[in-house]
């Protein structure tokens, strides 16, 4: 069946019919029915209808809740493909005609593998997904996330208010407010939409967080090793273990619900070791935290994991909690991946639109002197064809969608389709 680009973005997943929601049809049992049938071909082996079968001990026991609009135009509920990945973007550019604008193509069967393989490794009986939107908060994404009963990071209040009007909305629970430096108009809004829990790791936020959001569930961010991780969050992120005694005790004196600890080993970790040290800096804080009066009960690992590494990142994150946070403890324990989710999901699509050769430091430069025919071209200048002296220019760049290769310092791996 045919694919349509909508706003840079086409979806593909393997279903034996068109996934969408019409208005009139917009009710929950269809909503049901709908992710089952995604769900039954994904994994064939699955009950339908599908119910989440993943419980963790620890966590509220809510489900998505319908949102009661008219949600026919809601960018969530797109129009989904049964067409592979690669014959999709043949086709999607075979119609755009003379629109060469560059898009993206979602395959959500990958990420649907992703959560599998997380609930099926050594984390899955312990750790519970918060899926960190800042990664890629693609609306059909986050709509079937949700779906799938995944909770939500949300680093600010946009993030926020998308996820809670999604058309099969998370319960508030769901959502955590990580950004330990925020607007108080942010945890203000967090508040009107019943989002409690949220981290700190200053002084300032306390105050601004007593002034706004009075009765919040507080989670204090300490730092962590991160000096062997892709981009390094504890640059600008995360409380010293010395200014904990001194955080926890001022949020006491300001009658303030701290309920756990979390860290950060940075985005794109290279070393599961670090994840030990950061476990061993949490229980120290669960320590202190006692010794001011407060019971934690929360623990937030966040994120870093890489599908590379991830067998043994998850022993030894399985490992460190059967030391310091056994299952025996209560203690409820949550993470934030973000790329492990999403980052194999996504193709880009975009046109060279010129190219032209490299000027060599021992060639002359065509001037008036040296004027270059109009027969001249690159490809006609190498002689042995195109090499790696031949540039070619596309119409996305670092200011786009290849920003990972400044902020996240990513390697791209460009084909020709």
């Amino acid at each position: 069946m045919a694919a349509a680009a909508v706003d840079r973005y086409a979806y593909t997943v393997p279903v034996s019919r068109e996934w969408t929601v019409e208005h009139d049809a917009l009710r929950a049992h269809v909503i049901r029915s709908t992710t089952a049938d995604l769900v039954h071909v994904l994994d064939p082996s699955a009950q339908i209808p599908y119910i989440p079968q993943h419980n963790l001990p620890t966590p509220p026991q809510t489900s998505p809740v319908l949102a009661p609009l008219d949600l026919r135009s809601h960018p969530a509920l797109e129009r989904v493909s049964d067409t592979p990945v690669h014959e999709m973007i043949q086709a999607i550019v075979a119609d755009k005609d003379e629109d060469e604008a560059a898009f993206f193509a979602a395959d959500l069967s990958a990420v649907y593998e992703a959560v599998q393989m997380w609930r099926a490794s050594a984390l899955g009986e312990r750790v519970e997904i918060f899926y960190a939107i800042k990664c890629n908060p693609s609306p059909v994404v986050l709509h079937f996330l949700s779906l799938l009963g995944l909770s939500f990071d949300c680093a600010s209040a946009s993030e926020v208010n998308q996820v809670l009007s999604l058309p099969a909305k998370p319960d508030p629970r769901r959502i955590i407010f990580a950004n330990p430096c925020k607007a108080p108009s942010h945890i203000r809004q967090a508040a009107q939409g019943g989002v409690d829990m949220m981290t700190f790791d200053n002084a300032d936020e306390l105050y601004k967080v007593k002034r706004t959001h009075p009765t919040a569930k507080l989670v204090l961010r300490i730092l962590t090793d991160d000096s062997k991780s892709l981009c390094r969050l504890g640059l600008k992120y995360g409380a010293p273990l010395s200014t904990c005694p001194g955080l926890l005790a001022t949020a006491k004196q300001l009658g303030l619900n701290v309920v756990g600890v979390s860290f950060h080993v940075g985005s794109g970790c290279k070393d599961p070791a670090q994840f030990s040290d950061a476990f061993w800096r949490a229980k120290k804080v669960f320590n202190m935290a006692k010794e001011a009066g407060y019971d934690f009960s929360l623990l937030d690992i966040g994120g870093g994991f890489e599908r590379e590494t991830f067998a043994q990142m998850s022993e030894v994150v399985r490992d460190a909690l059967d030391v310091y946070f056994p299952a025996a403890s209560g203690v409820r324990v949550i993470a934030e991946p973000g790329r492990f989710l999403v980052s194999s999901a996504f193709t880009l699509a975009t046109s060279i639109i010129a190219r032209r050769r490299a000027h060599m430091p021992d060639e002359p430069v065509a001037g008036p002197s040296t004027p270059m025919s109009l027969d001249d071209s690159p490809a006609d200048a190498e002689g042995e064809g195109e090499g790696a002296d031949v540039m070619y220019y596309i119409n996305d760049g670092v200011y786009g969608a290849f920003n990972c290769i400044m902020f996240d310092h990513q390697i791209v791996h460009p084909y020709p389709l």
